[in-house]
């Protein structure tokens, strides 16, 4: 169960709903999404997407969230970054996150083990955020956004680079072999990329592919290089305006789950483009108050 954060320091909600193509073909949610609050304003949050080709994915992603934020949660107690308010440097946290990345997909074997399933079966994507006033640390394995506001100006940015492959949909996944064994790299970035943010948030973003069009620029045409790319550039339009709803709800103190409710609806039909989406959409938002 999401441990949803209304501290001194952070709201947190979200939601995970089906998307139109999976209702029409009698396919559950394969994404998943948890949180969870700790000491002096820190907090961790997962988002997995399943593979649409796997046939347990949806048990997958749901298995890797909790996994997840269980093994982040004990690296935390280990390192006590929260507790000494101290973010690590890069370095130790790519090492820190690609050895914890490696404990979940030990559990996720250990899954497929105990029901008698292919590992493939469980295929997802993972993203994996530290939250705190000071910073961010993110690692991710797949697509999917990341987003924060920045303290200092204000500014939405991109916290993480999707590993897109060449052909339409083409990821990696947390069960691929690869990944653990040798150096790989997709779309220019370290698989899992792992990243720390030092510039002090007010507000974060996770999201699954789902939600991406319409909450990031995604791709725009070069006229003199006649090619498409992906600025991977959040719309402060779109995400401005939710964290100033979040802002209100606080001061007025509704109910953490009317507000989750709200939210779950806004996902499933908030703008035209929402309502359309054919996949599974899952967002988590997160707002530092003040």
């Amino acid at each position: 169960m999401n441990e949803t954060v209304n501290s001194s320091k952070w709201l947190v909600i979200g939601a995970s709903v089906i998307g139109k193509s999976h209702i029409a073909d009698d396919v559950p949610c394969q994404d998943s999404h948890l949180y969870k609050s700790l000491e002096n304003g820190w907090g961790i949050a997962v988002v997995a997407d399943g593979a649409g080709s796997a046939a347990n994915s949806d048990k997958g992603s749901a298995f890797v969230v909790e996994a997840a934020v269980m093994a982040f949660s004990q690296l935390l107690d280990k390192e006590q970054w929260h507790l000494h308010q101290t973010l690590p440097d890069e370095t130790t946290w790519v090492l820190a996150a690609r050895q914890t990345l490696k404990e979940v997909r030990a559990g996720l074997d250990f899954f497929a083990e105990e029901n008698e399933w292919e590992v493939s079966s469980l295929a997802c994507t993972v993203i994996a955020m530290i939250y705190s006033p000071l910073g961010i640390l993110i690692t991710h394995i797949g697509d999917g956004r990341a987003a924060f506001q920045q303290k200092e100006d204000k500014k939405w940015l991109a916290a993480m680079t999707p590993h897109k492959g060449t052909e339409a949909n083409e990821t990696v996944f947390i069960t691929s072999a690869i990944w653990q064994v040798e150096e790989l790299e997709l779309s220019g970035v370290k698989v899992p990329e792992s990243r720390v943010i030092t510039s002090p948030p007010i507000a974060f973003a996770l999201l699954s592919d789902g939600c991406e069009k319409h909450s990031f620029e995604c791709s725009r045409f070069d006229e003199d290089l006649q090619k498409w790319s992906d600025p991977n550039q959040p719309f402060s339009k779109f995400f401005t305006p939710l964290t100033a709803n979040l802002s209100s709800a606080m001061e007025q103190d509704i109910a953490v789950e009317e507000i989750e409710a709200k939210w779950e609806d806004f996902l499933k039909g908030g703008t035209k483009g929402l309502k359309q989406e054919g996949d599974d959409k899952t967002m988590v938002l997160g707002k530092l108050k003040y």
